[in-house]
């Protein structure tokens, strides 16, 4: 079962329940643990739409692929472009393996004029990553969650693809160079 929102899901006696809006008039409302306070822009007054999926699959959540699924629905990429000038780069395609690792971003660099690819091990199991890169990168490094790059962890790039281990529900991000 999947929702967009409120990512709130719980299954008890074979019924499932899934909170679809958090509606709050005030924080702390005993008054002992912290002060009182209003909240009344929480109190989420007024229409609502709701989406959400119900997934059916066969086997086990791992094998059915259930968290790539549910982020692909409840998330999904998002692509803009937030300033006035035209994009002028333009890049061929990515391709992330095996199917338990789920891409959460690929965007411009914050700081430089690298790209950012960052994705997540999904389902509690080591694997060996293959990420296939467009012909254009040509430099390829770990980084930080702040985008940091790890100097002493330069990835090599054979036949177009970098391989890399990933522990299980490991964040991994990459910071990606053309032309370096």
């Amino acid at each position: 079962f999947f929702t967009k929102g409120v990512p709130i899901n719980e299954v008890k006696g074979g019924d499932i329940y899934s909170t679809l809006l958090r509606s709050v008039s005030v924080l702390s409302a005993d008054g002992v643990s912290g002060p009182l306070i209003p909240t009344p822009g929480a109190l989420e007054l007024g229409q609502h739409s709701y989406q959400y999926s119900v997934f059916p699959y066969a086997g086990g959540w791992r094998g059915a692929g259930i968290p790539r699924e549910a982020h692909s629905f409840g998330e999904g990429l998002v692509g803009f472009h937030t300033d006035r000038v035209p994009a002028v780069r333009d890049y061929g395609t990515f391709r992330l393996e095996p199917g338990n690792l789920v891409l959460s971003a690929l965007k411009k660099a914050e700081r430089d004029d690298a790209l950012i690819l960052r994705f997540f091990e999904s389902s509690g199991e080591p694997c060996r990553a293959t990420l296939r890169l467009p012909p254009e990168i040509t430099h390829v490094q770990h980084a930080n969650l702040l985008e940091d790059p790890d100097a002493e962890s330069n990835l090599s790039i054979e036949h177009g693809a970098v391989l890399l281990d990933v522990k299980p529900f490991e964040i991994i991000t990459l910071k990606m160079l053309r032309g370096v």
